[in-house]
């Protein structure tokens, strides 16, 4: 196996973890009453629906650069909560599939004058990390709710997975 091969073989298999945790939290998260969805616990991380906004559109935005087409025009803060993760899983499936394909060598920053050329598994890799990072400021809310929340881990993300193949 190749160098390259084992890279991109890692950065698929953390990329279905990123799919697994955020479906685990969001089994907590989808039980809250509309007031804790919104409530804002820390002034740190905002409320879990700014945390959702958050990453639907910076995710939506790293997507759309990469495909090279403009961002639909959706209205995120007015779609409701089931409507938000989906929109997101939506987005975080198809930068999923990016990470399978490969289709893409890669991107110029938009955000710096340079111009600095940004791998795609670079990117993709920020994008699990930036899911891994706003996912844990999720958990810490829950909990400070009073939210009894399961490890999502990647050791137990791979037991689960190594179980149900077993189980096949």
């Amino acid at each position: 196996m190749t160098l390259w091969s084992t890279v991109m073989s890692l950065l698929t298999r953390m990329s279905e973890y990123m799919l697994w945790a955020d479906e685990k939290i969001w089994g907590y998260v989808k039980t809250l009453t509309d007031e804790e969805f919104s409530l804002v616990v820390s002034n740190q991380s905002g409320s879990i629906h700014e945390r959702y906004l958050h990453m639907a559109q910076g995710h939506s935005q790293w997507l759309h650069l990469w495909i090279e087409k403009e961002q639909e025009k959706i209205e995120l803060e007015k779609l409701s909560r089931n409507d938000l993760f989906s929109y997101l899983n939506s987005i975080n499936r198809r930068i999923v599939g990016l990470a399978h394909s490969n289709d893409i060598d890669a991107i110029k920053n938009p955000f710096r004058s340079a111009e600095t050329p940004l791998m795609l598994e670079e990117m993709i890799f920020n994008i699990i990390n930036h899911a891994t990072y706003h996912r844990a400021q999720i958990v810490t809310l829950l909990r400070i709710l009073g939210k009894d929340v399961a490890m999502t881990d990647y050791v137990p993300y791979l037991l689960e997975t190594f179980e149900n193949e077993k189980n096949e």
